[in-house]
């Protein structure tokens, strides 16, 4: 169980909970544990992905010819018809990474085992029940749109978003989930009975249910995906042994792999503790989300919500430099990412995350470079690295009355600040709320730099480098301390921030425009129709 820590600071929390207990974060090749070297580690992981921006930026298709060789040589299969025109579009519209779009094709690799009467069959299924189990029909035909719910709901920007390409898609019909949280969730057997664009001979359309979960932590159901071997469905063993070194991330999909955590991970996330909403199904329905975790078999695309400005807008001349900004890591927002019951707030992200940097008795791992040149970890507690944080929340929702109380009572509640106040600060923390953050594209774009704290994976998550273009934090946090005083007092570490929020700057200016996401619709939509089509071994 996750209990908050008694606290002596300026903000003056009653200590009503007790010590705050900071989970471990999982022990597997995602994460770096230091043993002494030359250079800082976040130094290395730095130059590492400088090198692999550099790598992917070579490797990319020059060339139609190119692009379609080597998008059989990833997935094994020709690309979808329309491809060509796709690929025309992409490069007028100067869309970079011709080839980086992994994560969001290989979403459609179970729907593959299944015949496409059947996955036509649940379509109609879903389109029948879509308002009752919070679906929105996406219909195209002889280049029309059309939406089941007046496109008014998380996707009411995708309309406009096709627009340029509706003349170039082909007839088809989708289910988007409205909800925030992805909704398809089959068990390990199912997904792995049948080798991969293999159809099972008895695949038959089963009555689509749903099961509700919501409110309780879930964590059995999330790792249904998961092999029974795997440490997530593995018997309590005991604690893992705690290393003293902080744990930085060097494989980002590593880290977020559910499957490679252990069962005490519930409690470090409200989706997998206590979500607001939870309403899933184990068949392989084609159903679309903008986000999901690593075990959920939801098609990905992009989020539209980025783009329909407001809070989610980004306004250059509102900026400031970053010689001007302030030496401090900056987050504002209420306490979403679950719905708060019977105290279960106390394991919330955003409630830890807040509690954690405004506690200076916490204890932290923290690096000093010692004589010869290397780097020696040392325990010291938060009050070393507070003044490097201004992080408060300006509400409390989503919770049971008594529980809305405790965190008012217990967190000290800021005013709600404009968009442009998160500039005035070198860092900007973002984190999960019910789903993804829609501020991200907003900080990414901004000259600060983003720290990124994060489950769910989105359809970008192929076009941005972490150390790179943003910071990775697990959800432990043991790594933050050490990360903020190496980017924000270090010599070198500075430089290395300010190349980042450099790099951030310029890049996501370049990939996650208005256009990009319509290239990513385009050639998802196309993988889609193709999936659907009775004829789709002949166009494969």
């Amino acid at each position: 169980m996750l209990i908050f820590i008694c606290r002596h600071m300026s903000l003056s929390y009653p200590s009503l909970y007790g010590p705050l207990y900071l989970q471990s974060a999982p022990r597997h090749s995602g994460y770096i544990q230091i043993h002494g070297r030359s250079q800082h580690p976040i130094y290395e992981l730095h130059k590492a992905a400088t090198d692999q921006f550099e790598a992917t930026q070579q490797r990319q298709s020059r060339s139609l010819s190119d692009a379609v060789a080597e998008y059989r040589r990833r997935y094994g299969r020709t690309p979808p018809p329309g491809f060509n025109q796709w690929y025309q579009f992409a490069v007028e519209n100067k869309v970079q990474w011709i080839d980086e779009y992994d994560f969001m094709t290989k979403s459609f690799d179970p729907f593959w085992k299944m015949p496409p009467q059947v996955l036509r069959d649940y379509v109609d299924q879903m389109s029948s029940s879509s308002g009752q189990a919070r679906f929105d029909v996406l219909e195209i035909k002889n280049h029309q749109f059309s939406s089941s719910n007046g496109n008014q709901n998380q996707h009411s920007g995708i309309h406009r978003l096709l627009e340029p390409v509706l003349n170039l898609l082909p007839d088809l019909r989708a289910v988007l989930n409205e909800l925030d949280e992805p909704r398809v969730l089959v068990p390990y057997s199912d997904l792995h009975g049948t080798s991969s664009h293999q159809e099972p001979t008895n695949a038959q359309t089963q009555p689509v249910n749903f099961g509700h979960q919501e409110r309780q932590n879930i964590w059995d159901a999330v790792t249904l995906p998961c092999s029974p071997e795997s440490l997530a469905r593995a018997a309590f063993l005991g604690g893992e042994e705690e290393s003293f070194m902080p744990p930085f991330i060097t494989n980002r999909t590593e880290s977020q792999d559910i499957c490679s955590m252990p069962a005490t991970t519930a409690a470090l996330h409200g989706f997998l503790s206590s979500p607001s909403t939870f309403s899933y199904t184990q068949h392989l329905v084609p159903v679309m989300s903008t986000a999901k975790f690593s075990t959920f078999q939801d098609i990905i695309i992009p989020g539209s919500s980025y783009f329909q400005g407001g809070f989610a807008g980004y306004i250059e001349s509102k900026d400031v430099p970053w010689d001007q900004k302030k030496d401090v890591i900056y987050w504002r927002g209420s306490n979403t990412g679950g719905h708060w019951t019977q105290g279960s707030w106390k394991t919330g992200h955003r409630q830890r995350f807040v509690n954690f940097t405004n506690s200076p008795d916490a204890d932290i791992k923290l690096l000093k470079e010692t004589d010869d040149g290397k780097w020696m970890a040392y325990k010291s507690t938060m009050s070393e690295q507070q003044e490097k944080f201004n992080a408060e929340f300006t509400g409390f929702i989503q919770c049971d009355y008594e529980d809305c109380k405790a965190q008012e009572e217990y967190f000290h509640t800021a005013e709600r600040d404009n968009t442009e106040a998160a500039n005035q600060y070198k860092i900007v923390y973002n984190v999960d709320g019910n789903s993804f953050s829609g501020r991200y594209y907003r900080f990414l774009k901004s000259r600060c730099l983003v720290f990124q704290q994060e489950l769910f994976k989105e359809w970008h998550d192929d076009r941005l480098i972490p150390w790179l273009h943003f910071v990775p934090i697990g959800l432990s946090m043991e790594e933050l301390p050490e990360t903020t005083r190496y980017l924000l007092d270090d010599p070198e570490g500075q430089l290395i921030a300010a190349e980042m929020a450099r790099a951030s700057h310029d890049w996501s200016r370049k990939v996650l425009r208005e256009v990009d996401a319509t290239a990513a619709y385009y050639r998802v939509f196309l993988e889609y129709a193709r999936l659907l089509d009775d004829n789709r071994d002949a166009l494969s």
